[in-house]
């Protein structure tokens, strides 16, 4: 990935935004339920990042590419039970189909405050017919989602479910650099737009002339635990200065 700011001690001299090989989007599903869904698609590794959230003592599961349960892949969250988030081939309403092969990883499974929340990865191409591809590219996604009556995947009643939803995915901001002096001894760099999922390497350099940088901090975020995911972070960064100018840049 190829996006990149820099900025002087005091001064922006120089910015280039290039297109950044990320898409992806964030929506809260149904917050009485505390239910959320959050996609991002990293185009350079072909992985598609999900997070979702739900109630810690039901079962939830939702579904993408359709407005019911025809045909559709999905992702069920038991809360019981060994290796309890599965990938599903619904076949029609009423009817849950089965179980199908899974290419998930599960990153971290977290309850706080009675709510679940799952980070998911796995493959952008699925790996049947039955595994649902997601585009690289910025695009609307239907979704369905449910939750049960209990701990272990079964019927829903009617008022459990819903597929009204649609995720919209995009391509996220440039990441951003700001500064605050504090004197000759120090300053303190404000990154925003770091992307989840992605290392995010602050660089630094006294002399643009030489071209040379060297990696003053990698920061790495994981999702967290509630919330939107991908873009939306911030994370605060304390360099002391030896010369008096330095320049800084972010490369993802």
């Amino acid at each position: 990935m190829k996006k990149w700011m820099m900025m002087s001690f005091c001064t922006v001299l120089a910015s280039q935004n290039l297109q950044a090989d990320v898409v992806g989007g964030f929506m809260p599903l149904n917050a009485t339920w505390d239910m959320h869904l959050g996609v991002l698609v990293d185009k350079t590794t072909d992985t598609v990042h999900i997070q979702l959230s739900g109630p810690a003592n039901r079962w939830f599961a939702v579904g993408f590419n359709n407005s019911n349960m025809s045909g559709t892949y999905t992702i069920v969250a038991e809360a019981t039970g060994a290796n309890n988030i599965v990938e599903r081939k619904m076949v029609g309403n009423g009817n849950p189909g089965s179980v199908i092969t899974s290419g998930l990883a599960v990153q971290s499974d977290t309850v706080t405050n009675n709510v679940r929340t799952v980070y998911l990865t796995r493959p952008r191409i699925g790996a049947t017919a039955g595994h649902y591809t997601f585009a690289d590219t910025a695009d609307t996604i239907p979704i369905i989602y449910a939750r049960g009556t209990g701990t272990t995947f079964s019927n829903h009643t009617g008022s459990n479910r819903d597929g009204s939803k649609s995720l919209t995915k995009e391509t996220p901001a440039a990441p951003k650099l700001a500064v605050q002096s504090h004197g000759l001894s120090g300053i303190d760099l404000q990154l925003t737009n770091l992307v989840f999922g992605v290392k995010n390497h602050l660089e630094v350099t006294d002399n643009l002339q030489s071209n040379t940088w060297s990696t003053a901090e990698v920061i790495e975020l994981a999702p967290p635990s509630t919330g939107p995911i991908g873009w939306l972070f911030s994370s605060n960064v304390t360099s002391t200065v030896t010369n008096d100018t330095r320049f800084f840049r972010i490369s993802q």
